[in-house]
């Protein structure tokens, strides 16, 4: 009777094993299988279409960039679009409209994933960012930076533009639209140091502007915040306002303009203005 137990016990035993190996192998498959349903419904979300081969391009290439839903890139899009149409090449905006905000890094990692021929790329100064170039570049795709390079990665090539030159563009734009009135206008300049470019481009909007009827202002804003810089901006062009047509307390406007330290509002105000409250008071009243 203790022979039979026991080899049913070790029955038993290898029959539980062999149902854990399978659930085991069962559960891999499963999670494989979502994870590739997952990976195909963000290569679709992101504009990769199944039907590519039948449209009778040659080449799939994709541009990537943080501003891609900017006028400013839209320009450059249309432009790459046109041009790749005649060349028998594709040319998609990765990561542009969606519902879902995916960091460069993202889009880098899907675009490498997916195979494109190239890939036109505004890089943001990352570490991360120049060891996908890097990958890509080891997998065999080509990457060019535009705008903004990485000259550490090894990327194909960098196609720029004057930074001076654009600046002057944009102050024509502002003085075709003033169109001769006077103007109060602010030039939101990131806040990043990395962004050597700004400086220039606004040095080109103030001469462009200069002799018109234009005031010109600089804002540093924290481009990886999606209201701070914004709100400080606001309160600050407040209590401008209130500091040249009232005869408020500087403490009142501190209160009125939403900050409870007048300390704290004054170091906000010289840092957005150059200047602190008090200063700006008796300088334009």
């Amino acid at each position: 009777m203790r022979k039979f137990i026991g080899k049913s016990h070790n029955i038993n035993k290898n029959t539980m094993i062999t149902i854990a190996m399978i659930s085991s192998l069962a559960v891999g498959i499963l999670i494989l299988v979502l994870g590739m349903s997952f990976y195909k419904y963000r290569i679709a979300e992101l504009g990769f279409a199944d039907t590519f081969d039948n449209q009778g391009y040659q080449y799939h290439y994709v541009v990537i960039s943080e501003q891609m839903d900017d006028p400013f890139w839209e320009l450059i899009y249309q432009g790459a679009y046109e041009k790749g149409k005649e060349q028998g090449a594709l040319i998609e905006k990765l990561g542009s409209n969606l519902s879902i905000s995916y960091s460069l890094e993202e889009l880098m990692e899907i675009a490498i994933a997916s195979e494109v021929d190239g890939i036109l790329l505004e890089p943001n100064g990352e570490t991360t960012l120049t060891e996908l170039i890097n990958e890509a570049d080891m997998a065999g795709i080509p990457v060019i930076t535009v705008l903004k390079d990485d000259p550490i990665s090894r990327r194909k090539s960098f196609v720029g533009i004057n930074s001076y030159n654009q600046g002057q563009a944009y102050g024509e734009q502002i003085v075709s639209i003033a169109n001769g009135r006077n103007c109060d206008v602010v030039v939101l300049l990131s806040m990043d140091s990395k962004d050597t470019s700004k400086n220039i481009i606004y040095s080109g909007i103030r001469d462009a502007v200069g002799g018109h009827n234009i005031t010109l202002e600089a804002e540093s804003i924290n481009r990886h915040s999606a209201f701070g810089s914004e709100e400080d901006i606001r309160k600050i062009n407040k209590a401008k306002a209130l500091l040249h047509d009232t005869d408020i307390s500087i403490k009142s406007i501190c209160i009125e303009t939403g900050y409870s330290d007048p300390n704290y509002f004054s170091r906000i105000f010289k840092k957005h203005v150059g200047i602190t409250p008090t200063e700006f008071r008796e300088k334009f009243v």
